[in-house]
């Protein structure tokens, strides 16, 4: 009865399981979706096959294309655990049952068939969501070539050369017309005496408004000059300071400006302005202004020209004087041909006159350029101030060579006629140095930060370094992936700065991130980013909780029992061993590694370590104990039987030690793990010196315990605390035996110090003629009558003869 009951209960729930996955897969309505995508892209490359379509509109289908990809992905996804849904509901039924064997009931193997039905369904509809994005695609690498091959035509085509003089005259006769039109505008502005009424009454209600918002400015910035700005009182700050206060005076100084501006734009599109001040204009211009004062303020604020001391680049102040005022020469000329061309682009204007008008601009934008490149002490840092991470020299002579070459191509093939080039060239060298600069400045603010953060002597630093557990050694290699993570993020944003500078459209940026964010496939892997770095911050938080864990046990909760202090130890160890796996086995997980495969090559493993590779897995496993548990580390100075040296290298299968005499010994890592081994820096470097010195009997020992403290206290790699100490250890065959015993700095050196305090204890003897005996000997003979008989008959016989 039971087993009918377990039978009927799992029919049901496959039943409702079945049903509800039916009822999702209903909205899908695959089929008319997958109508609608295909008439979409076939509309699309309809469109694309026309020569004459605009740059807006190939904008607007790759947009289009995007979407469609963003809903294809979704689609795909949503069938694909439809998918695993039904395989899972497969596998629990399990195989049917072979032939003469009892037959399964009608409603097992009728829910077996519909599930295969809808399995076989859900693929097909996977497959043909996987077709249509592949013609999505192929029809975005379309798209994207017919763009950049416009691109590229615009910019290697050649126009009117600016030598001609025809062009000139016609350029001329434009601007003059241009001029003219311009005047009768402002005339008929003028003359306009409503608009000028209401424009007066405007800016008096605009003045009256920005009153009070202009006093809270004034109020925020002299708090942040205070606060965060340039401090008098410090003679030498650093660099951190130094980049603090000039983004708290660039701030400041575009305050203001950036509050008029945006209340004249208020003004323009609430007062009805806009019949003689179009708001595209007006945007245009009042952005153009902030954006002047911001560059000036950033400059002035970087440059420091009045105030070396604040001064964040490495030359001198003549030379920051200088280039400053060529910051605000080209921000100033960039400002104004970008009002020119937002102005011009509402007008009609004859080719001849945009030709001249760009080739000017490139002229004048070169000329500022030419004179950074041409003024050689510019590019030699100043050798007077301490700048961190500043190039070497040889670097910066490159860069000067590089940009000369670059600035003299903007007006040789403007002139050669290819003026789009040179307007191009004029524009990115310009944005290419200013994102050099500012990823530059906040890497190094970055690493300032990271310093900081980590700084055992501040309460931040000495709290992460306590929470980890982490020794001298452990903050320095924290320290540094740190910087390395960090220098590879900027690296990383540099590049797609640059890329996006140089012309690679911020659309194909973003669908290459989302693509690699996502996942893309390499052979049959698949490769996302997303997972990668959820897996290494699992992995991470994962140890990172675990050594909090173990610190708090080690220090708040074991010390408050009973354990024994190796059980506690014990704990502490195996909860790391845990963490860590613990920690591997989600990263794993993450991945999207098949754990069964893991299991397959451990079996396999297995074996061969029954064919003779348990050393080498005995080996391998110490070694991961070695670098988990760290007994030992890189540098330490150990003795390992009859053995010592320091650690050179922790390898898979074997540690390096290499001797005083140099050479390397290759010990088994297990050797490490199963033999006593003494570490005489593990925790620190100091060490006991222990000095045997024998003394004549009958000497004064408190004389020579004078002598020997005397010696010790001198010697500057001796610690004075613990004080060295004396100690009587006997009376020997020959001599009195004593023992100097003092704690060392840094126990490497032991052998030298003590053969300092030989040479020394030795003139120290000398001049106090303290003996240091030779060992002596009583000789007993045995029978020594007998032997003195025989003597004294042989000297006698002697004698006769």
């Amino acid at each position: 009865m039971l087993k009918h009951c377990s039978s009927f209960l799992f029919i049901l729930i496959v039943l409702i399981s079945s049903s509800t996955l039916a009822q999702n897969s209903q909205p899908l309505n695959f089929y008319e979706l997958s109508q609608q995508w295909n008439n979409e892209l076939n509309q699309v490359e309809k469109e694309l096959s026309d020569a004459k379509l605009s740059d807006d509109r190939l904008s607007a289908l790759r947009t289009q294309l995007l979407d469609l990809q963003k809903k294809l992905q979704t689609t795909k996804t949503d069938l694909s655990e439809q998918q695993k849904a039904y395989q899972t509901q497969l596998t629990e039924l399990g195989p049917p049952p072979a032939e003469g064997i009892l037959k399964e009931s009608k409603a097992i193997a009728r829910k077996r068939q519909v599930l295969n039905a809808s399995l076989s369904e859900t693929t097909g509809q996977v497959k043909e969501t996987e077709l249509i994005q592949i013609n999505a695609d192929n029809l975005i690498e379309r798209l994207s070539a017919i763009r950049l091959n416009r691109f590229t035509k615009e910019i290697f085509s050649r126009s009117l050369s600016p030598l001609s003089g025809q062009a000139w005259l016609k350029a001329g006769a434009d601007a003059l017309e241009k001029y003219e039109l311009q005047i009768s505008k402002y005339q008929q502005f003028l003359a306009d005496e409503t608009f000028i009424s209401r424009l007066k009454s405007s800016l008096a209600y605009l003045f009256i408004s920005l009153i009070p918002v202009l006093i809270l400015m004034s109020v925020i910035g002299n708090w942040l000059r205070k606060r965060y700005g340039r401090v008098a009182a410090l003679p030498d700050p650093s660099y951190h300071e130094k980049l603090r206060a000039g983004l708290v005076l660039a701030i400041v100084r575009t305050l203001y400006p950036m509050t008029i501006a945006i209340g004249l734009f208020i003004l323009v599109q609430s007062a009805s302005l806009t019949s003689y001040f179009p708001a595209p204009m007006v945007k245009t211009v009042l952005s153009v202004l902030v954006m002047i004062f911001l560059v000036t303020g950033i400059s002035r604020s970087m440059l420091a020209p009045d105030d070396q001391h604040w001064r964040l680049t490495p030359i001198s102040t003549d030379n920051a004087a200088y280039v400053h005022k060529i910051i605000i020469g080209l921000s100033i000329l960039f400002g104004a041909d970008l009002i020119i061309d937002n102005y011009f682009s509402l007008e009609k204007t004859s080719l001849e006159f945009n030709v001249i008008r760009k080739f000017l601009a490139g002229v004048l934008i070169s000329g500022f350029l030419f004179a950074l490149v041409i003024r050689k002490n510019i590019w030699q840092p100043d050798t007077q101030h301490n700048f961190r991470n500043e190039p070497p020299l040889k670097l910066w002579q490159r860069l000067r060579v590089i940009m000369a070459l670059l600035v003299l191509a903007i007006p040789v093939t403007a002139l050669a006629g290819y003026v789009a080039m040179s307007r191009l060239l004029a524009a990115q060298i310009v944005l290419t140095a200013g994102l050099y600069i500012l990823l530059s400045t906040l890497k190094t603010l970055g690493m300032e930060l990271i310093e900081e953060l980590l700084d055992p002597d501040s309460q931040t630093g000495s709290n992460i370094q306590t929470s980890l557990d982490l020794d001298l050694d452990g903050k320095e290699i924290l320290e540094f992936w740190v910087k390395v993570v960090f220098s590879f993020i900027m690296f990383f944003i540099g590049i797609i700065g640059a890329l996006i500078i140089w012309g690679v459209d911020s659309q194909d940026m973003m669908e290459w991130g989302y693509k690699a964010f996502l996942g893309f496939k390499i052979g049959d892997v698949t490769i996302s980013i997303s997972n990668i770095f959820l897996a290494i911050f699992l992995f991470a938080g994962t140890l990172l909780l675990t050594r909090v864990t173990q610190r708090t046990l080690e220090n708040r909760i074991l010390p408050r029992t009973r354990i024994d202090k190796g059980i506690q130890h014990s704990i502490r160890a195996a909860l790391g061993y845990v963490g860590f796996i613990m920690a591997f086995m989600a990263a794993i997980s993450t991945l999207g590694l098949d754990l069964s495969n893991l299991a397959m090559i451990a079996g396999a493993l297995s074996v061969g370590i029954g064919f003779g590779l348990q050393n080498v897995v005995n080996n391998f496993v110490s070694g991961l104990i070695l670098l988990i548990e760290r007994p030992v580390k890189v540098g330490d100075w150990v003795v390992v039987g009859d053995q010592k040296g320091h650690i050179k290298k922790i390898n898979v299968r074997a540690t390096e030690i290499e001797t005083s005499d140099r050479a390397t010994l290759f010990i088994p890592n297990s050797e490490l793990i199963s033999r006593p081994l003494m570490n005489w820096t593990h925790a620190n470097q100091t060490g006991r010196l222990v000095l045997p010195v024998q003394i004549a009997y009958g000497t004064d020992t408190q004389k020579v315990k004078a002598i020997l403290l005397k010696t010790a206290s001198k010697h500057p790699e001796i610690q004075k605390y613990p004080e060295p100490n004396v100690l009587f250890r006997g009376y020997g065959e020959s001599a009195l035996n004593l023992e100097l015993r003092a704690f060392l700095f840094d126990v490497e050196k032991v052998n030298f110090v003590m053969s300092d305090l030989f040479f020394e204890i030795d003139d120290l003897f000398r001049q106090e003629g303290i003996e240091i005996p030779y060992p002596q000997r009583d000789i007993q003979l045995k029978d020594s009558d007998k032997f003195l008989q025989a003597l004294a008959a042989a000297i006698s016989d002697n004698k006769h003869h």
